[in-house]
């Protein structure tokens, strides 16, 4: 879900390139679940860079002590993220909030 990984398979970053799939990424979560190991290494900068379609998110503001206020200000200070960048990430959040989910069609027989 927060694709922390993605950029250990060139095929997959490739994939989700082409196809523009969404990657909500939650910077302090990562962090303090250890997901990654310091936010130096969060790979949100690296991903915008090649062209995913990255949002940023909090994941859960009372459990992490964030808000979107403090994701973004992080991204600025950690990552050099400049305004119109964060508006291609806010941009990127909403249009995936609409996106419809796929429905795999179940075999009644099941």
């Amino acid at each position: 879900g927060h694709g922390v990984t993605i950029l250990q398979d060139d095929a997959l970053v490739r994939q989700f390139r082409a196809q523009q799939t969404h990657i909500e990424m939650c910077p302090t979560s990562n962090v303090k679940t250890g997901a990654v190991r310091c936010i130096a290494d969060h790979p949100i900068r690296r991903a915008f860079d090649l062209g995913l379609n990255v949002g940023v998110n909090t994941d859960d503001p009372g459990a992490f002590a964030c808000s979107m206020n403090s994701e973004y200000q992080l991204l600025v200070d950690e990552f050099a993220f400049t305004a119109d960048e964060l508006d291609v990430l806010r941009r990127n959040a909403l249009a995936a909030r609409f996106t419809p989910i796929l429905r795999v069609p179940v075999d009644s027989a099941d």
